[in-house]
């Protein structure tokens, strides 16, 4: 994920010079824009995207190595959640 991250601010840097003052974040199905937008709100809403898009999946992570066994709903239980490198309990 860290590089994820990393890649998306290096592509930020790299690209940000680069685009006219104005943008079409928007495009339809033949290319075409659909709407334009200054080049810094489109930056903006993309590095917020990417801001809440990790947090949701380091919560995510950190949520589900927490919850019971017994909330989670899954084919072969016992299997999927046994103990591996002591980071889950073993199955009740």
């Amino acid at each position: 994920m860290v590089l994820l991250i990393l890649a998306s601010v290096v592509q930020t840097f790299y690209y940000y010079p680069q685009l006219p003052d104005v943008v079409p974040p928007i495009l339809n199905v033949a290319g075409s824009a659909n709407g334009w937008q200054p080049k810094r709100a489109f930056f903006g809403i993309y590095s917020g995207v990417l801001v809440l898009l990790v947090s949701i999946f380091s919560g995510l992570q950190l949520f589900l190595d927490r919850i019971p066994d017994s909330l989670i709903n899954l084919p072969r239980k016992e299997y999927w959640l046994a103990q591996k490198d002591g980071q889950r309990h073993s199955p009740s």
